[in-house]
């Protein structure tokens, strides 16, 4: 007896300590309801496998509608083109109509600065001399 109670520890060790690693489980998975949830908040446009069929990754569950994305996407191609044209005017300068226009711009604004200026001195002339005229 005292023979046996060792003998069956060691047994228990060696069985315990095996090399085999079963990963298998048996049985059936079953789930009542799978709730998936959708990038954006979108209208379904089509559900192409039916409620119940065998799918493998990659398989399209549901189409939505992409009318709003292909809105976000075409405002974003605008942006992109109108920074490019940006960037190609500030790479290449401005085209020299435009430049002369501005310069014809800056002349008229010197010129009536000028004018501005003369009108101002003829008055204060005026007035210097109506001043003196009423005190003398």
């Amino acid at each position: 007896m005292k023979l046996l109670m060792p003998v069956t520890l060691v047994l228990t060790l060696l069985t315990a300590c095996s090399g085999e690693s079963n990963q298998q489980a048996l049985g059936t998975l079953e789930r009542d309801r799978v709730t998936l949830s959708a990038t954006e908040n979108e209208i379904i446009r089509a559900l192409p496998i039916k409620e119940g069929s065998e799918v493998v990754e990659g398989d399209v569950l549901v189409e939505l509608d992409t009318k709003n994305q292909e809105a976000v996407l075409a405002r974003a191609v605008a942006e992109k083109t109108k920074a490019s044209a940006y960037l190609l005017k500030l790479t290449n300068g401005e085209r020299p109509e435009d430049i002369a226009a501005a310069q014809a711009r800056v002349d008229r604004a010197q010129a009536q600065l000028v004018e501005a200026q003369k009108n101002y001195e003829r008055k204060s002339e005026l007035v210097r001399k109506t001043a003196d005229q009423s005190l003398g």
